[in-house]
């Protein structure tokens, strides 16, 4: 979009709560995770994102996922990365 200060992209948010990490792998899936470290909780902009990413991964045949990792998930994540090779 023409800005007073030139072209710009135009922005539904401004990014603030968006997640930890954004992967794609070279199949098309997008994998998208918030971390924590408990006793942290997602902040009222990270739950704002995870009901829009959720709505998205529904919607998206299986090419998204959305997730919020915490220590206690490595093995899952381990699994998840790996393509279900690791144990």
């Amino acid at each position: 979009m023409r800005t007073k200060q030139g072209w710009a992209t135009g922005w539904k948010y401004d990014g603030t709560g968006w997640p930890d990490l954004t992967l794609v792998h070279d199949s098309g899936k997008i994998i998208i995770a918030e971390l924590k470290i408990p006793p942290n909780k997602l902040s009222a902009e990270q739950e704002s994102w995870q009901t829009t990413l959720q709505t998205c991964a529904t919607n998206s045949n299986g090419h998204i996922d959305y997730h919020v990792w915490r220590p206690d998930d490595f093995n899952d994540i381990l699994r998840l990365l790996s393509h279900g090779r690791q144990q």
